[in-house]
Parts: C-alpha cells; structure tokens; sequence
C-alpha cells in the first residue's frame, strides 16, 4: 500500500472480477505505458518496462526483461514482485508472487500469473462519462413528501453524477449543499447485467446519500425545458463504489469500440450507391 493511501481507499478501487483485471492489462499492454517493476521489500531495486502481451488461456501476461542480468535474476528470486503505473491519470498497481523467464516470437519475456486484485483509482477530478441513450440509466430520489421520483441520468463518474428535472420537481425541495438520501439507480433497459451479485451498484438494496452541488436551468428558444441537477456522492458502501467503477469501464470500453467500428468503415474501398 501507498503511504497516502488509507485502507478504505485501497479497497474501495481495488478489482477482484477477473475479466475486468484482464481487460486493464490489455489496456496497458495497447497504450504501452511505462509499469516500474520491483521486489515489494526493495523498491529501489527495479526497473521499467511494459507488457508485451496478455495470454488469458494461459493466464499469463509477459513483459520486457531488463538488459541487466543481475537485476533479472533477483526479480526472479523475489517472494513478491510490486507493478505500479499511472495510465490517463489513473494510478494503478498490483502485486505478483513470482515471474519466470520465457520466450516470446524469439525475443527474452518475464511470464507472470495474471493477478487475483487490481488497484485503479480514477482522480477526483476524473472525467464524467455521457450515459448512452440506447442504455439509460434513472436515479431513483425520495423528496420530502415521501415520494419516490425517476430521473435520467446524464453523466457519471466515481465521485458524482447529474440528472435531468424535465418538470423541475425538485426546484422548490432542494438547494446546493444539501443531501439526498436514499437514493438508487436503475437500468430498466439493461438485457443483461454485467455485474455480479458482489458488486452490483444498481441493485434495490444499494442506496447511496449524494450532495447537492450544482442547479442549472436549461432552456431552448427562451423557454425553460427542464433542470439540470449535479451532484457529489456523499454516503457510499465499498461495493457501490466498486461497481461504479465497473460501470464506468464498461462505458470506457463500449466507447472504444464505437470509435474503431468507425476507424474501419475508412478501410472500405469500391464504389458504393448511385453514380
């Protein structure tokens, strides 16, 4: 664990769900980020390198070997090996219990077990993610007349997430700075969900406390259309926590694939419709 790091914290961003644990390394092998490798008891003792490629049949990945034999092997004789990086501004980190020399297409690779956790935490001024209109999502709030309203999500990251009022139910209710308990989210449209039972943030029994921090009246040809409510998550459980994150790889991920289904219709050549 990080020095600045508290226990709630490395928790709360830590993944456990293997599939998502291998698609973050996949990321990182793509990007080619720069991962700083070390014995977990010697930190000064490592180096740099990325990861050359994920092998999930075999559940291993491979990196670059470092060009000082010495250094390959104590990495090769450590008890535990310490992976930290920093990718788009989220800091990541993982521990491996061993690495073993390997070939790769004729070229000298470490093969380490794909790890059973992940730390990936997103900065607090992290990027709010645009919910699809094909995938709504609805955040379900209780105003103070006890009853329960349903309002579609715009946008969401780890540390909050805003709303449309369209008939500005809660203009006369709130102000900033307030708390809204008891709230929920639902996917009505979801065919299936991708979560787990075990982190599953948009479940009945998930309720969550949010803040208040932004009110915005949009209008359109001078007449008002609705409100704009943007809030901070104030009270959250460690798995609520977890499954946002899960929600919002999975909204990553579905991004980039939208953009390279893009990038391949400029592959298309011939001559296409009416002359």
């Amino acid at each position: 664990m990080a020095p600045t790091d508290t226990q709630t914290d490395t928790a709360s961003y830590t993944i456990t769900r293997k599939s998502y644990i291998i698609e973050r390394l996949q990321q990182m092998a793509q990007t080619s980020v720069l991962i700083n490798v070390a014995p977990t008891h010697s930190p000064n003792m490592g180096f740099m390198t990325t990861i050359v490629t994920v092998l999930t049949a075999k559940n291993l990945f491979a990196i670059d070997i470092s060009k000082n034999e010495a250094l390959n092997e104590a990495l090769q004789a450590s008890d535990e090996l310490l992976f930290t990086t920093t990718l788009d501004g989220i800091a990541v980190r993982f521990k491996a219990q061993s690495l073993s020399a390997a070939t790769l297409n004729g070229s000298a690779v470490f093969a380490i077990p794909i790890p059973d956790s992940l730390y990936w935490k997103q900065q607090r001024n992290s990027y709010r993610a645009p919910i699809p209109f094909a995938r709504p999502l609805i955040c379900i709030v209780q105003l103070s007349d006890s009853s329960m309203q349903r309002f579609p999500v715009l946008n969401i990251s780890q540390t909050g997430f805003s709303f449309m009022d369209r008939d500005k139910l809660v203009k006369e209710e709130v102000e900033i700075g307030q708390i809204l308990r008891k709230c929920r989210f639902s996917r009505p449209s979801a065919a299936a969900d991708p979560f787990s039972d075990d982190d599953d943030p948009f479940s009945a029994k998930d309720v969550f406390s949010a803040r208040i921090c932004r009110l915005t009246e949009v209008s359109s040809d001078g007449r008002a259309q609705g409100l704009i409510v943007g809030l901070n998550f104030a009270e959250t459980t460690r798995r609520f926590d977890m499954g946002i994150q899960n929600y919002l790889h999975e909204l990553a991920l579905e991004k980039k694939r939208k953009i390279e289904l893009t990038r391949s219709d400029g592959a298309l050549t011939g001559r296409f419709g009416r002359d």
